[in-house]
């Protein structure tokens, strides 16, 4: 069985797309976050999400993971990382005994801004200020594999041009 996570900045349609690729491919679906709560056990809510891929009996869909950590910290909490640099080693070796793959979601900017435009004036987004997603779109722009947030297979995926 394997794991596919989906990442990217908010408005970035990730979610849309992980849970059409699950009903897709009949995974189970498993949403990450945010978690602002929630700091000390956020390393085994990503692991438990993943048991079921890891026991063999189940496909596994995230829907964003421990990668988005270090961006949202930086952007968000002030620099906060939730998880830290060996934590997400750990997680993506889990993740990549399981064939772990990461497709992070990126269409243009203007896209993601007028999507959070729109669910942030319905009180439904994370990210409290254009400028915080605007900064967190360049850092998923600049690539997570270049930037050492994972060691997995990374895939970029614009759904106003292609397809799942």
């Amino acid at each position: 069985m394997n794991i596919t996570i989906f990442e990217g900045p908010d408005g970035s349609g990730k979610s849309t797309a992980a849970k059409a690729y699950a009903q897709a491919i009949g995974a189970r679906l498993v949403h990450c976050g945010p978690y602002p709560q929630l700091s000390a056990g956020l390393k085994h809510v990503y692991l438990q999400a993943m048991v079921p891929a890891l026991l063999d009996y189940d496909h596994v869909v995230l829907d964003r993971c421990w990668i988005s950590e270090p961006i949202y910290g930086a952007i968000f909490r002030n620099g906060e990382d939730r998880i830290g640099r060996l934590g997400c080693e750990l997680l993506d070796g889990i993740a990549a005994l399981c064939g772990g793959r990461v497709i992070v979601c990126l269409p243009p900017l203007e896209t993601c801004l007028d999507n959070w435009r729109r669910r942030h004036a319905q009180g439904g987004e994370y990210l409290e200020r254009e400028a915080q997603l605007i900064d967190v779109w360049q850092l998923y722009s600049d690539g997570v594999a270049q930037r050492g947030l994972t060691t997995l297979p990374v895939t970029t995926f614009d759904y106003t041009k292609e397809q799942l």
